[in-house]
């Protein structure tokens, strides 16, 4: 088979889609921030427009394309049976829909760049990106409102009170999260040690004063896991690595107990982790003892309206807001038809990334998912909104390297 020869663009194409996500303006008006789900999707549609003649859809792409659009079936046939039928439950569908634009848009880009231009635009991305939330976020510790017109503080928190910075995403737990993805990207892709330590450094500071317990606990364990992902498993990587990296993991939440111990009166909020290890008992901490009442009633809702019908498609979108659990929330909003063909989608990407030659993108595809359904015991992440749309991005650059290496591998 001929070899495709692949024109280098600009690496403006990677960026494009974790900028636009990260940077554009949030402000403190009530809806507003819904408005990022749509333009982020025209603006990656138009973009695609252009690239459209050099299209060549392959079978992998095409099946994660048809299992999206068919998702997005199911959310309409859980929206068809509800109860309560409303103009929000009709934007549960277009998720999907978006999802499918930027798998699309980063198939698009993977075959138009080499490897090298995309790690060099996920890399120039993630610097750029934690360097805004260090400029955005460091007023809102001292209640300063320079960046408020662009990015809603509300969510802040300034020194003397709980402490916690939102900085562009306006949620200082999804402001965490990604912080964690473009610190991964830095440790995967940056060659340079200096500037490798600089920017983990950077990333872990934003992450304390975030003041997101769970992203504080998560992250040397996602480092961790990059690691033990990445190198190849031999005897020395279970006889060595493993217990080295073990060892590294342990005395890294030694550390971290010392910190939030030693500083507890300026992160009160981190500090409340310290009830855990003292009771034994995660209900100890009031936002998730707050959140099990709210799972309970979930579940009681959903159990006295049980019917075949709700088994299957759920109460419907807009049934509830949000219960901050990934698993329960697909299961009552959308029914078993709808939380299998989520998990199944996932499923499937992860071992489409498992497979790709790549291991900085591979492994980065990997820990997004693994961790992404860890924190969905206690978050909407892999069904809601914000938490997908990298990694949809990220799988469709993967899916194009894949076809690459298919082919170089013909052609040799």
């Amino acid at each position: 088979m001929k070899q495709t020869s692949v024109r280098k663009e600009p690496k403006i194409l990677v960026m494009l889609v974790p900028l636009l996500f990260t940077l554009m303006p949030r402000p403190e008006i009530e809806g507003v921030q819904f408005l990022t789900y749509p333009l982020l999707g025209l603006v990656v549609l138009i973009t695609s427009v252009f690239y459209f003649k050099k299209l060549e859809l392959n079978r992998n792409i095409l099946f994660f394309l048809t299992l999206v659009l068919l998702y997005s079936f199911a959310l309409s046939l859980s929206a068809m049976f509800s109860e309560n039928i409303t103009i929000n439950s009709f934007t549960h569908i277009f998720k999907p829909l978006l999802f499918a634009v930027l798998l699309l848009f980063g198939f698009i880009v993977g075959n138009l760049n080499e490897y090298e231009t995309v790690k060099k635009g996920l890399l120039k991305s993630a610097r750029f990106i934690l360097l805004a939330q260090v400029i955005v976020g460091i007023p809102q510790l001292f209640s300063i409102t320079m960046f408020d017109a662009l990015y809603s503080s509300e969510m802040a928190r300034p020194l003397g009170q709980l402490l916690r910075i939102v900085g562009t995403l306006g949620n200082p737990n999804i402001f965490a999260w990604m912080v964690i993805q473009f610190s991964v990207i830095i440790l995967l892709m940056e060659k340079n040690k200096s500037k490798k330590l600089f920017w983990l450094l950077i990333g872990a500071s934003l992450i304390v004063l975030s003041g997101s317990r769970t992203s504080f606990v998560l992250f040397p364990t996602v480092i961790i896991a990059c690691k033990l992902l990445r190198v190849r498993k031999n005897l020395i990587f279970f006889f060595m690595r493993v217990p080295i990296y073990i060892v590294t993991l342990v005395l890294s939440f030694f550390l971290m107990i010392w910190l939030i111990e030693r500083y507890a009166d300026y992160f009160p909020y981190l500090s409340q982790l310290l009830q855990i290890l003292d009771t034994g008992e995660l209900t100890s901490v009031s936002s998730f003892n707050t959140r099990t009442i709210i799972w309970h009633n979930a579940w009681t809702t959903f159990t006295d309206k049980a019917s075949l019908i709700t088994w299957l498609f759920g109460l419907g979108p807009g049934a509830f807001d949000f219960i901050d659990s990934d698993y329960l929330y697909s299961l009552v909003t959308y029914g078993i038809v709808g939380l299998i063909i989520n998990l199944f989608l996932y499923l499937s990407l992860f071992i489409m990334f498992s497979k790709l030659e790549q291991k900085e993108l591979k492994v980065l595809g990997q820990q997004y998912i693994i961790f992404s359904l860890i924190i969905g015991y206690q978050a909407e992440t892999l069904s809601g909104w914000n938490y997908p749309l990298l990694i949809v991005f990220f799988a469709g650059l993967a899916i194009a390297l894949n076809r690459k290496n298919k082919n170089l591998t013909s052609y040799n």
